[in-house]
C-alpha cells in the first residue's frame, strides 16, 4: 500500500457509493511498505452515505505494539455514516467523522491512540463507548470530542495538549468516570454527567455555561478553572478545587462537601450550598458585586476572606468551638447575613463590616 492508499465507497469512490466497507481483520501496518495514512471513506457528508465497520484492531506496527520505522501507519482517516472501531494505535493523526442521519462513531475498543508527538486525534460527530474503560491518547496533541459523548464506562484522556468536549458528555447515557491527565489543558463546552467520579489533572477552561454533575463520585480539579462562563458543580461527593477559579459563577449544591485550597474570584454571583473546608487562607471575591453565599457549614484552620459589592450570607456554623478557622473577614456593600448561629476562629475575627 502506498502513501494514501484509500477504501472508497462514496459517489466517486471505487466501490459502490453508499456501500458497507467492512474490514473484520486486523489492519496492520507491516503491509504498507512505508509510511501510510490509511484512507476508509463511505461518506462524504452529501448524500450516499455508507457504514464502516473495522471489526478487527487497527494498528501501526506488528501484533499490539506500535513498532517505529517503516512499517508505521502514520495517520488513520475514517469516513462514514456509522463507524464502528476497535482499537486504533498508529504513528500520526486520526480523524474520524460521522455525518448524515443517525450519524455514531462507537467505538468497541479501548485504546485509541497516536504515538506520534503532536499528532491529533479527532471525533466529528457523536461518539458512543462501548468496548468498555477507553484511553484515548495523543501524546502533545489534540483529542478533540466535536460532538456529544456517551456510554457506561470510564474514560482517560492522555495528553500533554488540549482535550475538548465540544458537545455535551453524558447526555443520553451517563459515563462511569472521566479523567484527564495533568500538563495540558481541557475545554469544556456543555454539561458532563458521570455516575462516578470526574478527575481534571489539567486547567479547565469553560467555552459555554456548564452542569458538571456525579450522582456520588468525587469531582476534583486539580488545576486552574477559568472562563467567563458559568461553573455550577452537583454531587453528592466532594467537590475540590486544588487551585485559583476564575469564572462568571461558581455554585455547588448541598448533599456534598466543597474543598478550596486557593481564591476563587468571579464577575458573578458564588453560592456554595454544601458544607466547605478550607485547606489554605481564600479570598471569596466577586468584582461584579454578585451575592456571596456559603449555605453550609465553613471549617478548617486557615483563613476565609469574603469580599464583594452585593450581599455576603453565612447560612452555617463558621468554625466549631475548640475548632475554629484561623480567621474571618467579610466586606459586602449591601449587607450581611449570619444565619448560622455561630462564628468561631482560633485567631482574630477580623472585619464583619457592610456600606450602605
Amino acid at each position: 500500500m502506498n502513501a494514501a492508499r484509500k477504501l472508497d465507497a462514496t459517489n466517486g469512490g471505487a466501490v459502490a457509493a453508499g456501500a458497507l466497507i467492512s474490514i473484520s481483520g486486523p489492519i496492520d501496518g507491516k503491509s504498507a511498505g512505508g509510511n501510510d495514512t490509511l484512507l476508509i471513506q463511505a461518506s462524504t457528508g452529501a448524500g450516499a452515505d455508507g457504514d464502516v465497520d473495522l471489526s478487527g484492531a487497527v494498528e501501526g506496527g506488528a501484533g499490539t505494539q506500535n513498532v517505529t520505522g517503516g512499517e508505521d501507519l502514520e495517520g488513520l482517516v475514517v469516513a462514514g455514516n456509522v463507524v464502528n472501531l476497535r482499537n486504533i494505535v498508529v504513528a500520526g493523526p486520526i480523524t474520524v467523522t460521522a455525518s448524515g442521519a443517525g450519524a455514531n462513531i462507537v467505538l468497541n475498543g479501548t485504546d485509541y491512540q497516536s504515538t506520534l508527538v503532536a499528532a491529533n486525534v479527532q471525533f466529528n460527530g457523536p461518539v458512543e463507548l462501548k468496548g468498555g474503560a477507553t484511553t484515548v491518547q495523543a501524546n502533545a496533541g489534540t483529542v478533540n470530542f466535536n460532538d456529544n459523548l456517551d456510554g457506561k464506562f470510564d474514560l482517560n484522556v492522555v495528553t500533554d495538549g488540549t482535550t475538548r468536549f465540544g458537545g455535551v458528555v453524558g447526555g443520553i447515557t451517563s459515563l462511569t468516570s472521566l479523567t484527564t491527565s495533568p500538563n495540558g489543558t481541557t475545554l469544556i463546552s456543555g454539561n458532563v454527567t458521570t455516575s462516578g467520579f470526574q478527575t481534571y489533572n489539567d486547567a479547565v477552561t469553560l467555552l459555554q455555561d456548564a452542569t458538571l454533575k456525579s450522582d456520588l463520585g468525587q469531582i476534583k480539579f486539580s488545576s486552574t478553572v477559568d472562563g467567563a462562563r458559568n461553573l455550577t458543580v452537583e454531587t453528592g461527593g466532594a467537590t475540590i478545587f486544588a487551585d485559583t477559579v476564575g469564572t462568571a459563577s461558581v455554585s455547588t449544591d448541598a448533599p456534598g462537601t466543597t474543598q478550596l485550597t486557593k481564591d476563587v474570584t468571579t464577575t458573578g454571583a458564588q453560592s456554595f450550598g454544601d458544607n466547605v473546608t478550607l485547606l489554605a487562607n481564600v479570598t471569596a471575591k466577586s468584582t461584579g458585586g454578585g451575592n456571596i453565599r456559603f449555605g453550609g457549614a465553613v471549617n478548617g484552620t486557615f483563613g476565609l476572606v469574603v469580599d464583594t459589592a452585593g450581599g455576603a450570607t453565612l447560612g452555617g456554623a463558621v468554625g466549631t468551638p475548640g475548632a475554629g478557622i484561623a480567621s474571618l473577614e467579610v466586606t459586602a456593600t449591601t449587607g450581611i447575613a449570619l444565619n448560622g448561629g455561630s462564628v468561631t476562629t482560633t485567631g482574630n475575627l477580623g472585619a464583619v463590616r457592610w456600606h450602605h
